[in-house]
């Protein structure tokens, strides 16, 4: 006795989704763990923070990623100097799911040794107009730092005021920490400069390419020469990645393709690959770095002529004009080859009638100013720390480690053979049926 059609369909149709849903099951529970609210955690190594000056958590070169502590419950860091006459730098960039509405305040307080009364850079406080905090220092800065065998990081979470309230501590920061060997002769290398020449523009009738900027440091892509429209949405920076070596700068020039009935102007923002905002700079010949929000405004955006010796200019690593906040913020020099990036965004603080959102073109140029000009350090230096990871050399062991995960299947590999395998099931399931069809037919 043949079974019915029905009863053949149904015994495929049970056995296919029996397969089917051991990866359905367990899709849910994979995705999870990697989607959390809010922003992703950037790129960075986990890393279990000190409680106290007694208490601090040692860190070498390397990028890390933390939650912002709690009010009161402040992160301690101690970097070692392995070299005497080496350039410690270190660097902490923060971001948030939305702007800093409170009175809040987000410190990084770098002392030599632990000592409070050698502090190696000003006390760095700062709370948001803009959705991200960034800043770089040089534990070089004063002869103390110099000659202290290691600098000790506190970094506080807090408010101001009675109606001040702290940062989440759900968001994000990366602590960039890189060791950079001595030069010996600098005297061959380019003299700093605080500004870059404009290279003229030509019009063009070309349609621009639209492009989305990044939401974090961690996923802005490099963005070539080229005609771009994009849309910047007030309270979310849009992010986009340059890798710049010695001898050359990246400018662009951004038209206003909207309107907004303000006196406000839009100010970009440069960051360095360790982190911390660039000097602002006006490029000679260009148009003022303000950019005005009627229709065909425009504002040219450049950074410095990428110099090792930047680091050198009078004042050398000193206060940034235009800093979010309190106060002003010292300024990263254009002195390492690395990926840097401009951050566009309208502050929350633009009141209405200004829009959520406006249109911009961007035309950008990566200019080379003169051929190779990097320093000849005393020791080959250790791979340049970055934001997004770009600068970073795998060790023989991780790689080692990674062609061992290559080698073994993937889960979802798994996943995909089940659900073919319950195609060609239901595949050979529909010729029987057929079949079975035919055959009492």
């Amino acid at each position: 006795m043949r079974p019915s059609s029905r009863t053949v369909r149904a015994t495929v149709l049970t056995l296919a989704a029996t397969l089917l849903a051991g990866p359905l099951a367990l899709g849910p529970a994979a995705l999870a763990d990697s989607e959390a609210p809010g922003l992703e955690r950037p790129y960075g190594d986990e890393l279990e923070p000190g409680t106290s000056f007694s208490d601090t958590a040692e860190v070498g070169p390397g990028t890390y990623t933390l939650n912002v502590p709690a009010e009161g419950e402040d992160h301690y860091f101690e970097i070692p100097r392995t070299d005497p006459d080496a350039v410690i730098w270190y660097g902490v960039t923060l971001q948030l799911e939305d702007t800093a509405d409170e009175l809040s305040s987000f410190t990084v307080e770098g002392t030599a040794e632990g000592d409070s009364t050698v502090p190696c850079n000003s006390s760095f406080v700062e709370t948001g107009e803009l959705s991200y905090i960034t800043a770089l220092f040089s534990a070089n800065r004063t002869g103390e730092c110099r000659a202290a065998d290691s600098i000790t990081l506190r970094i506080a979470n807090g408010s101001l005021g009675e109606d001040g309230e702290a940062l989440p501590t759900d968001a994000f920061y990366q602590l960039v920490v890189w060791t950079e060997p001595p030069v010996e002769d600098t005297s061959q290398l380019p003299a700093p400069n605080e500004n870059s020449p404009w290279v003229p523009v030509e019009e063009t009738e070309a349609e621009p390419t639209p492009v989305e900027g990044a939401r974090t440091f961690t996923d802005a892509e490099d963005l070539a020469d080229g005609y771009y429209s994009v849309t910047v949405e007030k309270g979310r920076p849009s992010i986009f990645a340059f890798p710049l070596t010695y001898g050359q700068h990246v400018q662009v020039l951004a038209e206003n393709d909207g309107a907004a009935d303000t006196f406000e102007t839009l100010d970009a923002v440069w960051v360095s690959p360790l982190g911390g905002r660039l000097r602002d700079v006006e490029p000679s010949g260009g148009p003022g770095s303000g950019l005005g929000l009627a229709r065909g405004d425009q504002a040219g955006w450049s950074t410095p002529i990428v110099t090792y010796t930047n680091r050198q200019r009078a004042g050398g690593v000193g206060a940034s004009q235009g800093g979010t906040g309190f106060g002003q913020i010292q300024a990263a020099p254009a002195a390492f080859a690395g990926t840097y990036y401009l951050v566009v965004e309208l502050p929350r603080t633009f009141s209405d009638p200004f829009p959520d959102e406006l249109p911009l073109l961007l035309d950008v140029r990566t200019i080379t100013d003169y051929e190779g000009s990097p320093p000849d350090y005393a020791t080959e230096p250790a791979a340049l720390q970055s934001l997004d990871g770009s600068g970073y050399v795998a060790t023989e062991e991780e790689r080692q480690e990674a062609q061992e995960a290559d080698a073994e299947p993937a889960p979802w590999l798994l996943v995909v053979g089940l659900f073919a395998g319950a195609a060609v099931l239901a595949a050979v399931g529909g010729v029987a049926v057929g079949r079975v069809v035919r055959s009492r037919s």
